[in-house]
Parts: structure tokens; sequence; C-alpha cells
């Protein structure tokens, strides 16, 4: 499988307790965390959201050589679709408090009971990844994490960008340049051919 990022590291240990515990590193990462308002918790203490309600989970069947779907009719199934995959989609939290238009709930956005609706989960392109079992998916979700986000689910400043997407016709594509290995030679992100 290819590398999500030329400098990413694929380090994916082999030993069933290492595995485990990566898996729960991820699972238990404050990325998937918000501060709740006025509990009694600790001001600020990450407690509410969680992984359940900001990763998502597909299951879906794939052809093996493109790695994705090729079915157009869900009534007739392409046989080329053979291949279980877990595609996850994964982000944290979203604080609509901060956003320039939303509207300020009545009691303030740190009332209580106007918390659930002051953050919102997100979806992170950069954490999108997929593997033929759960185990590995998560594995590959916990890589992602890893390089892309600081140990207390704040963004890393020095991770990676990708280049601009511009559109092109009748859609977007990024302005990525492919180098010999096929990773752009400018953000360093593989470069998607169709």
């Amino acid at each position: 499988m290819k590398k999500f990022h030329r400098d990413a590291p694929q380090d994916i240990p082999a030993d069933p307790k290492e595995r485990q515990k990566m898996v729960r590193w991820v699972m238990d990462h404050p990325l998937w965390r918000h501060p709740v308002a006025k509990w009694d918790k600790a001001p600020g203490e990450l407690s509410g959201g969680g992984f359940y309600e900001t990763v998502d989970f597909e299951f879906v069947y794939v052809d093996p050589v493109a790695e994705r779907i090729q079915t157009e009719d869900s009534d007739n199934p392409d046989p080329r679709d053979t291949a279980f995959r877990v595609w996850v989609e994964a982000g944290g939290w979203s604080d609509q408090s901060l956003e320039p238009y939303a509207v300020e709930p009545e009691g303030g956005w740190d009332a209580l009971q106007n918390d659930e609706h002051r953050w919102m989960p997100v979806h992170d392109l950069l954490l999108d990844c997929g593997a033929p079992d759960m185990e590995s998916a998560l594995l590959e979700l916990a890589l992602r994490v890893k390089f892309f986000y600081n140990d207390d689910g704040s963004d890393k400043k020095e991770a990676p960008q990708r280049c601009e997407l511009h559109k092109a016709e009748e859609e977007y594509v990024r302005d990525c340049e492919a180098d010999t290995d096929g990773y752009c030679h400018v953000c360093g992100f593989p470069v998607e051919e169709d």
C-alpha cells in the first residue's frame, strides 16, 4: 500500500501487543474530545465527544487492482468489486461559537444546555484511510493522527499541507506536480492519477 505522504512513517508493528497499544492510543487520542461547559470537570478539560462520534467507518467491496468501487448501479454490481475494505473518515471538532455567522443561542454558548450545539464533528481529509480489515484500518488511522496531530489533539504546525485545489473544466484538481516516485515534489503527498 502506498504511503499517504512521502515523509510519513510506515511503522505498523508486527507484535500483537504493540498493535493493540497503537489501536488503544488512537481510540483514546484527545483529537476526538472537546471541552464540556460547566460540569464538575476542570475548565477546558477534554471530556465531551469521543472516538465513536467523530470517526466514521464504511464497509465496501472494491476492485482490488484499482482500489476503488467500480459499481455504478447497486442493483448490478460490477464483477471486479471483490475485495472487502474498511474505509475511515475522521476528524476533530469545530467550535461553532468561533464561526462569524453562527447565531448565539439564548443563554450563551457556555450554557450547559447549549453545549451539544456548540461542537460539530469535522471531516479531516488528511485522515482518510482504509484497509482490508478493522484492525489494519485503525492502525492506518493511528499513523495519520500521529503524523498530523500533537499528543494534545492540536494540529502540528510543521505538518505538510497539500497543494491547493483549483477548478479545471468540470472538476477540482490539485496543483501537485509528480516526481519520479509518484509523490508531489512540492507538498510530498501522492499524486492522484485517474
